[in-house]
């Protein structure tokens, strides 16, 4: 027995370590790795009706600037906005009105987890109606603070026992005619032991029933869409991640039928008859989604706005084996700022206009214009090489090659070319890591490399190199790369366009390391004197944003600012060309590459992409859309980048792989001449305009657009397959008409 007793302590030690090992991190970034058997989600009980909308009655005025008011329901802890030239307000809840039947509006909501549990709190139940929420005055507005729990002792006293709760304070400050709606995470107040995963905001300011023709609600899907007011949709509830989704926070519990959508930036807005709104997410946009509901969804309301992801939580596994990894709360701030438009202002043109503003004010992107020139460029990218299968170079097209290809498109009276030369350094398509890549010597020699550029410079033409700085190919390099929340090391994949070649149909990479992103974009600037371009395409951070949780802090917003200051070495003294075109990198780009006129929701009658973040950069950035000849229908994508003011943009090689699939859509020799005619009607249509400003766009019938810019030029869009009329003048079917 006295053997036994001396065992127990260390066998109660043992035990212990092993549970601290098992729920300590799989990185150090993350505070709980816990094993959950179910994952049940768990909503509060409805109130009453009262608490979900705004009675007019229960208003206080608060404050002015500009052209708008701030008011405030006692009641309810809502807020409402009176643009003052027109009398409209914009409601953070619905009006009450004689006919509402049950609302269930609120003005925040939280989803808190604990184990195998989701809590969902709102401000209204889980607030109001307990009397637990508190105004205050403040300089040029007001702060709010909803202390919800999932009931009211707690909701009024803190936390008691084991119960959800959530301390959060909004702001509403008007200046400058703008509304700004703040959170600051740092304040927020959980209870212990829960992970407040998610807020969402505002989710029903300007929240409509009632609609007039041409009413809508836009949204950041693709370059921007319009979802038209009371209409249906096979996917009446959308959602857009900020600068897309974050590889290195799995969750197995998404629905995989789920559409996976991005936004290159913040925005969203509604225009209701003569007036509307555009709302920009100015902080906290690296942990933000915006959301949309339809009516047809069963929702009472056609309404739009914005969540943040506070705490990432990563669920991995299935069933029984399903681990649940906690990382740290995020302690920034949350910054919505409104801006309100009317009469002619209360369009999509205007809200861009608005957003141009508000990001340059922001320092997000630069007061500087493209410089103009005699011709508009000819956008093309040369394939260099690729891998084939086993790991083996193909030669596509050589330096040598390459002068020739721009020789016979200068023949053809193609003045001005961007040149983005793909594949040229070690590891071609799946590029190896930068600080240590070599040119590819299948390309040709120095000699040959100098000539290609000597030529690029004599004819004024521009040349960038194809870098990758955040990802590498999976080899000897592996302990350089960023871990995921399980601690595994972050791979991520791309779909691989040379699968003929490769046999692959992805190709996988890692995710650097956040904290070597600067040193290995420095020390590659440093090693290219014999094969240095004059400028670099960075063909992954401005489509890839990721945590990395090898180190503590190194979230999406450290990672915002780790890549952007790596990029600006690569930028000291060379142009910079940004393929994807999230926002967080514009600022110094003097090109960006790849926009897209398509939406990842289907488009339909009612749901249509427009310019949007085109009419933004129109000006400040060249930039262009994807490839025409890699489109199904090249004369109506060709179109398409001429509507939304882009640069003519070709993919090709020259050597020809022998597999039809790719030769057909790559190989430059049947496309020279139609790529060639095609420069020459966009130089026609947009050459002069590369300085200006796109000020407006609108459909005009069927199949016909517009697009103006600030130096009273018209362009008209034909996609009809007959002419139209459009104030007394003939636009012939699939064409461009300039109107000076």
């Amino acid at each position: 027995m006295k053997s036994t007793k001396k065992l127990l302590p260390c066998i109660t030690a043992l035990i212990l370590i092993l549970s601290l090992i098992f729920t300590s991190c799989g990185s150090p970034d993350v505070t709980l790795k816990t094993k959950i058997s179910v994952l049940s989600t768990v909503s509060g009980d409805y109130t009453d009706n009262g608490f979900h909308v705004i009675n007019k009655d229960n208003m206080i005025f608060v404050t002015q600037s500009g052209l708008i008011e701030l008011y405030y329901d006692k009641t309810t802890g809502a807020v409402a906005v009176k643009e003052t030239s027109e009398g409209k307000f914009w409601y953070s809840m619905p009006l009450a009105s004689d006919d509402e039947s049950e609302s269930r509006a609120y003005v925040l909501s939280a989803v808190l987890s604990k184990d195998g549990k989701k809590y969902i709190l709102n401000s209204q139940d889980n607030s109001v109606a307990f009397s637990s929420f508190e105004f205050k005055p403040v300089s040029n507005g007001l702060q709010v603070t909803y202390n919800m729990a999932s009931d009211k002792d707690s909701a009024v006293n803190g936390p008691q026992g084991d119960t959800p709760y959530a301390s959060v304070t909004v702001s509403y400050i008007l200046s400058d005619g703008v509304m700004d709606v703040k959170v600051n995470c740092g304040d927020i107040k959980v209870s212990d032991g829960y992970a407040l995963e998610k807020i969402n905001l505002l989710s029903y300011f300007g929240a409509e029933k009632d609609f007039s023709e041409g009413d809508f609600i836009l949204l950041p899907d693709g370059s921007g869409s319009l979802m038209m007011s009371d209409s249906k949709s096979d996917y009446p509830e959308k959602s857009f991640k900020v600068y897309g989704s974050d590889p290195a926070v799995k969750d197995v519990t998404e629905n995989e039928s789920k559409i996976n959508a991005s936004a290159l930036l913040g925005f969203f807005g509604m225009k209701q008859q003569n007036s509307a709104f555009v709302a920009l997410i100015t902080k906290g946009d690296t942990i933000a989604s915006v959301d949309s509901v339809q009516k047809s969804s069963g929702d009472k309301y056609d309404r739009a706005g914005t969540s943040y992801t506070i705490t990432d939580v990563s669920y991995v596994g299935s069933g029984s084996k399903m681990t649940k990894y906690v990382g740290t709360q995020y302690s920034g701030e949350i910054n919505v700022c409104y801006r309100f438009l009317t009469n002619k202002n209360a369009s999509y043109s205007g809200m861009a206009i608005a957003c141009r503003e508000q990001l340059i004010r922001n320092s997000v992107l630069s007061t500087r214009t493209v410089t103009s020139s005699a011709h508009l460029p000819f956008a093309l990218t040369i394939l260099g090489t690729a891998q084939k299968s086993g790991g083996r170079y193909v030669s596509l097209t050589t330096f040598d090659q390459a002068y020739d290809l721009l020789n016979m498109l200068k023949a053809k009276s193609v003045n001005n070319i961007t040149v983005r030369y793909c594949g040229v350094l070690d590891g071609a398509n799946n590029q190896e890591l930068l600080s240590g890549a070599s040119t590819i010597k299948k390309l040709g020699g120095k000699k040959s490399f100098e000539n290609l550029k000597q030529y690029i410079t004599t004819q004024k033409f521009e040349m960038y190199g194809d870098v990758s700085t955040v990802i590498f190919s999976t080899g000897e390099n592996s302990d350089k790369s960023a871990r995921d929340m399980s601690g595994k090391k972050l791979t991520v994949e791309t779909p691989d366009k040379f699968s003929a070649l490769s046999k692959k149909n992805t190709t996988e990479s890692y995710a650097l390391a956040l904290s070597k992103i600067e040193k290995n974009i420095t020390d590659y600037v440093n090693s290219t004197s014999d094969f240095a371009f004059d400028g670099y395409c960075v063909n992954d951070a401005g489509s890839l944003l990721y945590s990395d949780f090898s180190m503590i802090g190194q979230n999406r917003d450290t990672a915002v600012q780790t890549v952007s200051k790596g990029i600006e070495k690569l930028s000291n003294g060379h142009d910079l060309m940004i393929c994807g075109g999230n926002f967080y990198l514009l600022k110094n780009a003097d090109f960006v590459s790849g926009l897209s006129y398509d939406t990842a929701y289907p488009q339909s009658d009612s749901y249509s992409s427009v310019p949007f973040v085109e009419m933004i950069l129109h000006g400040i950035s060249d930039y262009t859309m994807a490839p025409v000849n890699l489109a199904d229908d090249s004369e109506t994508a060709f179109l398409k980048s001429l509507e939304y003011g882009a640069i003519p943009s070709y993919e090709w090689y020259c050597s020809k792989t022998g597999k039809s699939e790719l030769d057909e859509k790559y190989s430059y020799e049947n496309q020279l001449n139609s790529a060639a005619e095609k420069y020459q009607t966009a130089d026609s249509v947009l050459g002069n305009l590369r300085n200006a400003r796109m000020t407006a766009h609108y459909k005009v019938q069927d199949g016909v657009y517009c697009t103006e810019y600030n130096n009273s030029i018209i362009i008209y869009f034909n996609y009809n397959d007959t002419a139209v009329t459009v104030n007394s003048l003939t636009v012939e079917p699939k064409s461009a008409m300039r109107v000076n």
